[in-house]
């Protein structure tokens, strides 16, 4: 009976050939040894790269350290951009009110803020009033001599500002291994505290997190990013795919979840493949590592990142949106990266919702010191504008 029972059984249909066999998924799942040989040397480093915990490989060795580096690096540059922006809005409104607050160190920092994203320091610098603490007062007049980030500030004493400054400058260099962290200054006015993140910190990081080289080829180079071999990665893996990735002329999220509904319907088809014909070891490494999830956030958000270069913010955040862990919305983990929250800031606060992105960034600055400065300002930004539109109220 057992006998007729098999030959009577249909064998599972042939595995319908796709793009994703040969990618860095398919090879996990097809020969799972290929993995272990590749993250055995530096298994701690592969861990925490695939869980997305980049902060503490800057001084580590290897592939997955070195890769860690470059997404940490590309996270700073992402932060300080948003923190210009914040600063940009928040400085509009501060001029519009005029209620800057007297002795305030804030001119300083946004002076550094404006000098770091290109701007003209100058008009900032000279609010500093004569009521500021004196080191502020004395930075302000050394900076303004020569407004410059390449170019260091004439030794005055033992000022904590401008020995800071001059810090970034040269672990930017190359001439220190080390870089300025923490609060940056400290001030009481009218009984109320104040500790100012360092504006200059996420552009440091940008400069000196992407010194040492990145693996070109094979699964160290791959595992876990958004391509499929070396040369197809983002809108050309989704293409790849047969997924059209075009967001068209129109900043429409009715599109950007078209796509997200496209890419969907072939990793799953995939996905159900590789349950009927894949080795139990790759299903097994399929499954934990969620490796479909994770290949499906980082392509979306590449696609979020063409969105918002292309000045489409509401496809933006439709795409980072979508691709989330919902089961951890506000928590960094193997499928919500950083990178996620940092989309998601600037998307929302291209779209206008300060708030949403103050949410994000808050996601960020608890495990990345250098998006303190951004949700510092942008947290500002929300209630001068929640002022401006409910009386004494700060919700935005």
């Amino acid at each position: 009976m057992l006998l007729l029972w098999l030959a009577c059984t249909p064998a599972p249909p042939p595995a319908v050939p796709s793009p994703l066999d040969d990618s860095w998924v398919g090879q996990i799942v097809s020969e799972p040894q290929r993995f272990e040989d590749t993250i055995s040397a530096d298994r701690d480093a592969w861990v925490a790269l695939h869980a997305n915990r980049w902060s503490g490989a800057h001084r580590d060795q290897g592939a997955a350290a070195s890769r860690s580096q470059a997404l940490r690096a590309d996270l700073a540059l992402r932060v300080a951009h948003i923190e210009s922006q914040g600063w940009e809005r928040t400085l509009a409104l501060w001029e519009q009110r005029g209620n800057l607050p007297q002795g305030s160190a804030l001119p300083w920092f946004a002076a550094l803020a404006l000098l770091e994203s290109g701007g003209d320091p100058a008009p900032w610098l000279m609010k500093v009033d004569g009521h500021c603490d004196p080191m502020v007062q004395e930075a302000a007049r050394t900076l303004i001599q020569h407004p410059s980030v390449s170019k260091r500030m004439e030794e005055v004493g033992e000022n904590p500002l401008i020995q800071r400054f001059d810090a970034h400058l040269s672990a930017r260099e190359g001439a220190s291994d080390t870089w300025p962290t923490g609060i940056a200054h400290s001030e009481d006015i009218g009984g109320v505290t104040r500790q100012f993140a360092d504006p200059q910190l996420p552009w440091t990081l940008a400069v000196v997190l992407q010194r040492q080289d990145q693996p070109t080829t094979g699964l160290p180079a791959l595992l876990f990013s958004d391509c499929l071999d070396e040369s197809t990665c983002g809108a050309d893996a989704i293409a790849a795919l047969g997924v059209d990735p075009a967001l068209g002329p129109v900043d429409s999220p009715d599109q950007a979840r078209a796509i997200v509904r496209g890419l969907d319907e072939v990793l799953d088809a995939w996905s159900r493949d590789q349950r009927q014909h894949a080795p139990d070891a790759g299903q097994a490494l399929l499954a934990e590592l969620q490796l479909i999830p994770k290949l499906r956030a980082q392509l979306l958000l590449s696609l979020a990142d063409e969105a918002l270069a292309q000045e489409h913010p509401r496809q933006a955040l439709a795409l980072a949106q979508a691709s989330l862990d919902l089961a951890a919305p506000r928590r960094i983990g193997p499928v919500n990266s950083p990178t996620h929250f940092a989309v998601l800031a600037q998307a929302h606060l291209e779209t206008g919702h300060t708030r949403e992105a103050l949410d994000a960034l808050e996601v960020l600055a608890a495990s990345y010191p250098e998006a303190a400065g951004a949700d510092e300002i942008v947290g500002d930004l929300s209630v001068l504008q929640g002022l401006d539109r409910q009386g004494d109220s700060k919700e935005n």
